[in-house]
């Protein structure tokens, strides 16, 4: 799932920021970019190859130990600041960054208005707020839980709790109820919402008909049954 995240947040990145035509390899190039709940560096590492000056902040001491280490391996993300903080710590220290991103994290946290609004405090006027999570419906139940966590055991049995799932409206009404309502400076507009589906590659995908290529993820304007992410803009200019 994390390239067709990545290449999510670097097309709407490029797109608000009047960068569409450069090379999409240098279309991330010296933004700074927040990413919460970074655990082992996945997303991290890939944006900073990109060219991102990144930030990665999570609350345990353990994954980011293990990230500093891992982003050693390639130069290209040798430099990521990775930090034992929370997002409200980070809001705190007034740091402001042209994209914060948080995926697959919302969904675990105890007080998911705080936590949207902690991400936003970080987001720099016309700046990017990226968040991804899980509907909260029959059919996310089936594939998230019951599938994926007992039949597939893909991640260990109670990884999520499905009444913490967070349904789009939601996410947009906490997005919307974060913003200043004494600014309209600091307004927040969601700009897209994208489901994130498995299916069948087209036969122009790279891999198509080999084995482990059956099911590739896949952007979805329409299914946003289980997996989807967001992204908002707040107002005004850099």
């Amino acid at each position: 799932m994390n390239p067709i995240r990545v290449g999510f947040i670097r097309e709407q990145i490029a797109f608000t920021t009047f960068r569409s035509d450069e090379l999409k390899s240098s279309q991330l190039h010296d933004l700074k970019i927040l990413d919460v709940g970074s655990g082992g560096g996945l997303l991290s590492e890939s944006l900073a190859r990109l060219g991102a000056n990144v930030t990665g902040i999570d609350p345990s001491i353990e994954n980011i130990n293990v990230a500093k280490e891992h982003c050693k391996i390639d130069p290209l993300t040798a430099n990521i600041n990775y930090q034992a903080l929370t997002v409200e710590e980070m809001a705190s220290s007034g740091a402001k960054f042209d994209a914060v991103c948080s995926l697959e994290v919302i969904e675990h946290v105890k007080y998911p208005q705080h936590f949207v609004h902690g991400c936003l405090e970080c987001v720099k006027p016309g700046g990017s707020l990226f968040l991804s999570t899980i509907n909260r419906t029959a059919k996310s139940f089936l594939l998230a839980i019951a599938s994926a966590e007992y039949l597939l055991q893909l991640v260990p049995p109670g990884t999520h709790e499905w009444n913490k799932f967070i349904t789009p409206i939601e996410l947009r009404m906490m997005i919307e109820k974060s913003q200043n309502p004494q600014s309209h400076n600091e307004e927040v507009h969601v700009q897209r919402m994208s489901g994130m589906v498995l299916r069948p590659p087209c036969r122009t995908s790279k891999g198509a008909g080999k084995l482990g290529s059956l099911l590739q993820w896949q952007l979805s304007e329409n299914d946003l049954d289980v997996n989807y992410i967001v992204h908002a803009v707040k107002a005004g200019s850099s």
